[in-house]
């Protein structure tokens, strides 16, 4: 009945691990909700800034290459010779730029290129969109070369007469080279959409020129919302056992950034800490069942070795009083006074 005293005690310890237990669950999963975002977006920043910065790069030597080239607009020999002497040099270069071109009403340079009857310089989204952004460089969106059949934009600007526009094709390699060293470990991936939808970088090099929507679907949604917000879009998708976190944004070029981040990538530290926390509990909570068994146990002994000892001086005390009983009846008498010899007395009782 005693032992029954103390299972309040045990209940209410027990509650108390759990609920610390749920506290520090719940504390651990709301610091790390928000570091995933963070994450997500620190990595869509790395993305974009080395993004932004190629292109800046970009954008400054194709504006030099224009200045340099308005000096040959009225000598067309001296202008087709230029241009095969700086393609030259930007192929020989590490700028990323494979090719160079210059076109304007009635006239157009193209070096080492066989342009195709069809073909009308003037028409051209590099001409147009210079021609539209006059005084700045105009980027276009990643397209497939028709050369080459690798991504590729142009930066195109115009010279400043109004009608003749010089472009540079530049490859993705600088891009992909950057996002490759961010995700080589291969648990994370990142992608470069185009509008129309076709990856121009990936993490996964063998994905590049293809339709996002057919080699990653599960990307398709992430993609399509990041078209329709200007903040940075978020969604999970299934993973084998986990979730991945997707984030998507556009980038000031018009293309779209994606990067994925995987639940084990994001809690690993989370649940080991979590797992930790709940293993030391559980040890926390055996060693007082332990302790409690324990103590229940020893008094239990000890109350069984009191009642023995009691039982046994019961029995002595029980065997002594008899005796004395026996020996003050016999030693009893009416008149001590008749007694002459004591050592005879003694003798009998």
């Amino acid at each position: 009945m005693k032992s029954r005293r103390h299972i309040p005690v045990i209940i209410f310890v027990s509650l108390m691990l759990l609920i610390v237990t749920s506290m520090n669950t719940w504390m651990v999963f709301r610091q790390t909700r928000q570091q995933t975002r963070d994450t997500g977006i620190y990595q869509l920043e790395m993305i974009s800034g080395e993004l932004e910065r190629t292109i800046s790069q970009a954008g400054v030597l194709t504006m030099e290459l224009a200045m340099a080239a308005r000096e040959y607009l009225d000598d067309e020999q001296a202008l087709e010779a230029f241009m095969y002497e700086s393609k030259a040099e930007l192929v020989a270069g590490s700028s990323g730029a494979f090719n160079m071109y210059i076109a304007g009403t009635g006239f157009s340079v193209f070096p080492d290129f066989d342009m195709p009857d069809d073909y009308i310089p003037t028409e051209r989204v590099w001409y147009i969109g210079a021609k539209k952004t006059p005084g700045r460089t105009y980027v276009s969106p990643p397209y497939q070369d028709a050369m080459t059949g690798d991504i590729c934009y142009t930066v195109s600007v115009m010279l400043g007469d109004g009608d003749v526009v010089l472009g540079v094709d530049y490859t993705m390699e600088t891009i992909q080279a950057h996002i490759e060293q961010m995700y080589q470990d291969g648990s994370h991936n990142a992608v470069i959409v185009t509008d129309e939808g076709i990856i121009a970088g990936c993490s996964d090099q063998s994905l590049i020129g293809t339709k996002l929507t057919s080699t990653l679907p599960d990307y398709t949604a992430i993609w399509s919302l990041a078209r329709n917000t200007d903040d940075v879009a978020t969604s999970r998708i299934k993973a084998d056992h986990l979730y991945d976190n997707l984030f998507a944004t556009q980038s000031g070029n018009g293309w779209y950034l994606i990067v994925s981040e995987s639940d084990w990538d994001m809690y690993s530290g989370s649940y080991t800490q979590l797992v930790v926390t709940i293993t030391l509990s559980v040890m926390l909570f055996a060693i007082v069942i332990i302790l409690y068994v324990q103590a229940v146990r020893s008094r239990k002994s000890a109350e069984d070795a009191l009642a023995s000892r009691d039982e046994s001086l019961s029995g002595i005390t029980a065997e002594l009083k008899q005796s004395l009983i026996r020996i003050l009846n016999s030693s009893s008498a009416d008149n001590t006074d008749s007694i002459y010899d004591y050592r005879a007395e003694l003798a009998r009782i």
